[in-house]
């Protein structure tokens, strides 16, 4: 296996111990059916769940809840879910990578200097990029040759890398 190869590997187990949920919010209906307003917070589906149940007994039927995935979030990172804290990632519903995207990871690898140190929104951001790579590297080639090439440079410094 090449140290490419090798070091998609290890990003993939970086990326399978950081896997969060999804974005939920929570809309107010009418007895009608129509959404009235939209409940402020970012919520794990779990908790929305319960939070609408909450909010139900609240309002004594007047209106009922809605619980909802988010679909247009207004960023691709992660958030916090504001009843029990859990990790939350909006990223999890886009999936086209723009040269934004790579730039941004890009600049934020130039700080690391240390493979341990790509944990968390980092991790999932590289594997996002790195698991479609054929086809971001025929829209960015000479980005995503950069940011291969570093984090290959990385990777090889580690006691992951085994050589051939």
């Amino acid at each position: 296996m090449t140290a490419h190869e090798q070091m998609i590997d290890a990003l993939r187990i970086l990326y399978w111990h950081h896997d969060p949920e999804a974005v939920f919010y929570i809309n107010r209906m009418d007895g009608e059916g129509f959404k009235v307003e939209e409940v402020d917070g970012d919520f794990c589906p779990a908790c929305a769940r319960e939070k609408a149940r909450e909010l139900d007994k609240e309002c004594g039927g007047k209106y009922c809840h809605e619980v909802c995935e988010e679909s247009a979030p207004e960023d691709n990172y992660f958030r916090h879910c504001q009843e029990c804290g859990c990790l939350l990632n909006s990223a999890l519903i886009t999936d086209n990578i723009d040269e934004d995207d790579i730039d941004c990871v890009i600049e934020d690898l130039k700080d690391v200097k240390e493979w341990a140190s790509i944990t968390g929104n980092l991790a999932w951001r590289l594997y996002s990029i790195l698991q479609d790579e054929d086809t971001v590297k025929q829209q960015y080639p000479k980005k995503t040759a950069s940011l291969t090439r570093r984090l290959t440079t990385l990777f090889k410094k580690t006691e992951l890398y085994k050589e051939d």
